[in-house]
């Protein structure tokens, strides 16, 4: 390769040699021989040797063109083969890195088994601990904060005879659990699952879930449920309330309460609720309060009150039934508000229910 460039280079030189020397010759023959050299003849050996000298000089610029542009050819081979190896670099990095993920992720996923299989555990203070890994393992992956809901859900309602000792500690123990898993994941609500659950009270106050089922569950204490904010729907069918039931404030997607006993007074006053509500064949012992309550959507309720009824300063956006209900004495709709007229035929056994409607300042349309 150096060979053929140094012959390359230097072909030009001889070229320019070859038609200078016999011009140069020419002249000092003459010179020596005392010949004068025509006007003419110097003309045209002096046009040759400009010639000569400028294809000499165009050669040279191409030359310098072409080294150039090879030396250019170089670094782009030279930057690209850089790049390649830096990719190579961060994909082997990417390949080290997700492997190391994988494996991070199997010790926790064996360790997540293995804190489940603990909750079965003879011993309580062994499940106790056992919960409470179970929120420390929501809390340090927040993509299983559903899963771990599910599991203590299913721990209360299966896993805790009511029989055995401590088992209202347990469940005491695994309520609170719920309550540190639910209010450490606000940003991603969960969806309660509380069905067919024996219960000692239930304390969620002002807390963010996608739903609420609290079918067929037994509330052997206080429910409070204040300012809580359900998205989607809050089932109470069938449930039974031994212990005052606290729904104040709450936002709501939609309730259902069919069949539901409420034993104690069950205040559920200022909730808003954007769908529609269900309380058939619901049987409230004590007072409900609904004061204030807003409703979006339609009201079904084909229920039992046993006491006082209030729905004063309700706004009802959509239609009311309450056709079928029994009220012990007459309901309380003071300065209550309807999108359309509400249809308020009271079942058999009830008492009044046309005189509440047809109050001076109760119903306003």
């Amino acid at each position: 390769m150096s060979g053929r460039r140094w012959r390359g280079e230097r072909l030009p030189l001889a070229v320019l040699g070859v038609a200078f020397l016999p011009l140069a010759g020419t002249v000092a023959w003459l010179l020596a021989s005392g010949q004068e050299i025509g006007q003419s003849a110097m003309l045209a050996g002096t046009a040759l040797v400009s010639a000569v000298l400028a294809g000499y000089t165009a050669w040279l610029a191409d030359r310098r063109r072409r080294v150039e542009e090879e030396r250019g050819l170089l670094e782009r081979e030279k930057a690209e083969t850089e790049r390649q190896r830096q990719a190579l670099e961060l994909q082997r990095h990417e390949l080290d890195q997700l492997k190391h993920e994988r494996d991070l992720q199997r010790v926790a996923d064996e360790g997540f088994v293995g804190t489940v299989e603990l909750l079965g555990h003879a011993a309580a203070q062994v499940r106790v601990g056992a919960l409470y890994a179970l929120a420390g393992i929501a809390a340090a992956r927040p993509a299983m904060a559903q899963q771990v809901v599910d599991i203590v859900c299913v721990f209360l309602r299966q896993a805790i005879p009511a029989q055995e000792p401590g088992a209202r500690h347990l469940r005491r123990e695994a309520q609170k659990v719920l309550d540190r898993v639910l209010r450490a994941h606000q940003g991603r609500p969960v969806l309660l699952d509380l069905s067919d659950t024996t219960l000692h009270g239930l304390a969620l106050t002002e807390v963010t879930l996608a739903g609420l089922d609290l079918s067929g569950a037994v509330l052997e204490g206080p429910c409070t449920l204040r300012g809580v904010r359900v998205l989607g729907k809050l089932v109470l069918s069938d449930a039974v309330f031994h212990g005052p039931a606290h729904f104040e404030r709450a936002g709501l997607g939609e309730l259902t309460a069919d069949r539901t006993r409420f034993r104690q007074t069950a205040g559920f006053a200022a909730i808003v609720v954007r769908d529609k509500v269900k309380l058939a064949q619901a049987r409230f012992e004590r007072a409900a309060e609904f004061g204030q309550a807003a409703f979006g959507g339609a009201v079904h309720c084909m229920a039992v009150f046993a006491d006082r009824a209030d729905f004063a300063g309700c706004r009802f956006g959509g239609l009311v039934s309450l056709t079928g209900s029994r009220f012990a004495s007459p309901p309380d709709f003071g300065g209550a508000t309807f999108a359309v007229p509400p249809r308020l035929d009271e079942g058999p056994g009830g008492s009044g229910l046309d005189g509440a409607a047809d109050g001076a300042g109760q119903l306003h349309h």
